[in-house]
C-alpha cells in the first residue's frame, strides 16, 4: 500500500514538472516569436 501511494505522489509531482515546462515553453516559443 505505502508503495502504490508514494508511485502515485511522484506522478503527481511528475504531472506538475511537465505542465509548468510546457506552460514556460509556450510562453518562450509563442507570443514572442512574432
Amino acid at each position: 500500500m505505502t508503495l502504490t501511494i508514494a508511485l502515485i505522489k511522484l506522478l503527481h509531482i511528475l504531472i506538475i514538472l511537465i505542465k509548468c515546462i510546457l506552460q514556460s515553453v509556450f510562453l518562450k516559443t509563442g507570443p514572442t516569436d512574432s
